[in-house]
């Protein structure tokens, strides 16, 4: 597969796959990203998966692996872990998540820091939690933080897990959780993949 061609032959109707080995394009068009290596000055394919192309840069996006989160998902976790400060989230993540307990609005837009002994409150282990990514997710200790103003634990839910490839990118999914009454507890999500 040759990536070699000008901007006015990009128009790539969906994804293009690939396999572990192939030679995308030369290493001098273009630089190589995650998922590529440069042998014998060709970008080739460490993993098999769709090819992304983001101006000069060359990578490809594993068919199967662990999902990252980035700014700006939804993300539906579980407490694995509480600590004085702070809980450990398993976000089905490649690590668990670290949520600093300061960052947690509870209803009525009270900060959960400042509401008295709130560790004790909310401190149960295996509590479902959702919550927004809103700053930078560093990499390395995948901190989240919540963008939603109110804490909504989620009880009798279910949790339905997609490759992130089988997702359009931008696509919103609505009412995704509805209480009882009908009422969204999660209006829209937008899947920034």
């Amino acid at each position: 597969m040759d990536l070699d061609f000008d901007d006015d032959d990009l128009d790539i109707d969906g994804p293009k796959l690939t396999y572990p080995g192939e030679p995308l394009t030369s290493s001098q068009a273009f630089m190589r990203g995650h998922g590529t290596y440069v042998d014998n000055d060709e970008v080739i394919a460490s993993v098999a998966g769709t090819i992304e192309r983001v101006n000069k840069l060359i990578s490809v996006r594993a068919v199967r692996t662990r999902y990252n989160p980035e700014v700006g998902d939804l993300v539906v976790g579980r407490i694995t872990e509480v600590q004085p400060r702070r809980w450990k989230v398993d976000a089905n993540s490649r690590q668990d998540a670290v949520l600093m307990l300061s960052s947690v609005n509870l209803p009525g837009g009270v900060q959960a820091r400042k509401v008295f002994d709130a560790e004790a409150v909310y401190s149960n282990r295996n509590d479902d939690i959702d919550d927004a990514t809103r700053t930078a997710i560093s990499r390395v200790s995948n901190i989240i933080r919540v963008l939603a103003a109110q804490f909504t634990p989620l009880t009798d839910a279910v949790l339905l897990e997609a490759y992130d490839w089988a997702v359009e990118q931008e696509s919103d999914v609505k009412d995704v959780l509805q209480d009882d009454f009908g009422e969204a507890l999660v209006a829209t999500i937008s899947a920034r993949r």
